[in-house]
């Protein structure tokens, strides 16, 4: 059903464990989607619960990755960033599962977030395989390939569903139909612009990490 999207993120996840050039072309992938938000037709449609299941199975692989990067590399500005991504990927976890509660659904249990934590998992395999500047580079360089990925879930296939769901169902409210909580779709939107925030401080960081110049 999600052929299309699903080959996209096995495509960005192989990006993630790379240690190569990716970095430039994650740079392009996000400032094509630097636009404010996206309105346009979803690549693939997902259910309000499919949507937050997946954002639940995002946060979980950065909180996992960045955890490592905390124990094992050896850059101060590395482990510092590792710190922030965890606080900001602990909170949007917790409420996540909030409202995959007031959804009544049980996070993983989708095949998009089965795919998603399937892939997560050999990132953080491969990172955990890695100590010092190594883990450094290795973990910056999954970073920034992986916010690619987010912003083209959020901006073709996650914001767009909920948008078009709460559409739908606000009109056929009248025959019974329930919206989307709000908040799900404040949720995603606020996800895409710490994404974009985040990614900018990891090319910069990257870049000191790698030593090249500023």
């Amino acid at each position: 059903m999600h052929a299309r999207l699903l080959e996209v993120v096995m495509l960005a996840g192989l990006a993630g464990c790379s240690t190569g050039n990716s970095a430039t072309l994650t740079n392009e992938s996000a400032a094509s989607v630097d636009d404010g938000g996206s309105s346009q037709e979803p690549v693939a449609t997902f259910s309000p619960a499919e949507a937050n299941n997946i954002a639940i199975a995002l946060h979980q692989a950065v909180i996992d990755q960045s955890q490592l990067a905390i124990a094992q590399g050896g850059s101060p500005d590395v482990k510092a960033f590792a710190r922030l991504m965890v606080d900001d990927h602990e909170k949007a976890l917790a409420r996540g599962k909030s409202l995959a509660e007031r959804l009544g659904v049980v996070p993983g249990t989708d095949a998009t977030s089965q795919l998603l934590q399937r892939e997560a998992q050999l990132v953080t395999q491969h990172l955990g395989a890695m100590s010092g500047a190594d883990l450094d580079m290795a973990y910056m360089t999954a970073q920034i390939a992986s916010h690619a990925k987010v912003l083209g879930l959020l901006d073709r296939a996650l914001i767009p569903s909920v948008a078009q769901a709460r559409a739908y169902e606000t009109l056929t409210a009248s025959a019974g139909g329930t919206a989307p909580p709000k908040d799900l779709e404040t949720e995603l939107t606020d996800m895409r612009a710490r994404v974009l925030e985040r990614d900018r401080q990891a090319l910069l960081l990257q870049r000191t990490v790698r030593g090249a110049p500023q």
